[in-house]
């Protein structure tokens, strides 16, 4: 079946009932039958759902449960079920995850999601700022990258205790920066409304010479308004940037109390330090 919803070899009753599954879902919850099919089929595929009655029970209850109410659940599905994967997370620890965190004033499923993917990623990577992170959370960074990396049931109790070992850290600013070097951070300021993007040269990217003038916009990070498209704001790091050396991704936006006042600290690396990053940033 094309959404990888059953076996190719099913029987047309089999296909009949999936099909219904599919429609009802849909009708419903007043969603399009291929959006559902489609994240359905990627529980299926990446284990996360055993068949399609699984997927669909997951599916239904996320969206009786109002994880739904920024209409992007199934997309959420479709893009972080192999995150969840990874990390030994089933369908229904992935939904209850997310309800969670909608419970503690997630904007959406997709900021949820999008953290367990940096986790993903950033608990195997060997960084520096990783080992810290893990280090204030009591942990190992070799024996917890060792364990996420075999994936299944290892993963998933490292992911616990590593979610244990955030709670348990005392200090809120050290539990805050634990979670940012394990987690991430969104790269939007939602209380103002502004996105920042960091953008990279123009091609060809190791060789600037054919590109003359500022070149604006490239090389540069740019701060649109989310619910307008306007552009309050924009800091080109550098014009000509021949040795490829472009604005890591993504920015990190750090509240700092200065004088009284909450002033928004572009850090586009978290690196512990506040300061800039990368060598475009020292050139410009």
């Amino acid at each position: 079946m094309q959404a990888g919803l059953g076996d190719p070899e099913a029987t047309n009753a089999d296909v009949e009932s999936v099909t219904a599954k599919a429609l009802d879902l849909a009708t419903a919850f007043d969603q399009d039958v291929g959006a559902a099919s489609a994240a359905a089929g990627q529980l299926i595929r990446t284990g996360l759902a055993k068949d399609a009655t699984e997927a669909f029970d997951i599916i239904t209850a996320g969206m009786q449960s109002g994880v739904n109410k920024s209409g992007d659940f199934l997309e959420t599905l479709n893009e972080y079920s192999p995150q969840f994967a990874k990390l030994g997370i089933s369908g229904t620890q992935a939904l209850g995850i997310l309800q969670d965190g909608l419970k503690a004033g997630a904007r959406d499923t997709d900021v949820i999601a999008d953290a367990f993917k940096e986790f993903s990623i950033r608990s195997i990577d060997g960084s520096k700022l990783t080992a810290e992170g893990f280090k204030l959370a009591g942990l190992d960074a070799k024996t917890m990258a060792a364990e996420i990396a075999k994936g299944g049931d290892s993963a998933l109790g490292a992911t616990q205790q590593t979610l244990e070992g955030l709670l348990a850290i005392k200090d809120p600013q050290a539990q805050n920066t634990a979670g940012v070097a394990l987690f991430g951070t969104q790269s939007e300021d939602t209380a103002r409304g502004i996105l920042y993007i960091p953008v990279e040269e123009a091609g060809p990217d190791f060789w600037g010479g054919d590109r003359h003038g500022m070149n604006l916009f490239a090389n540069c990070l740019v701060a649109p308004d989310a619910t307008t498209g306007t552009r309050p704001w924009h800091y080109q790091l550098v014009h000509p940037d021949v040795p490829d050396k472009h604005p890591p991704t993504p920015p990190v936006l750090l509240p700092i109390a200065e004088r009284s006042c909450l002033a928004t600290l572009l850090w586009l690396e978290a690196t512990g330090r506040a300061r800039p990053s990368g060598d475009a940033w020292r050139r410009a």
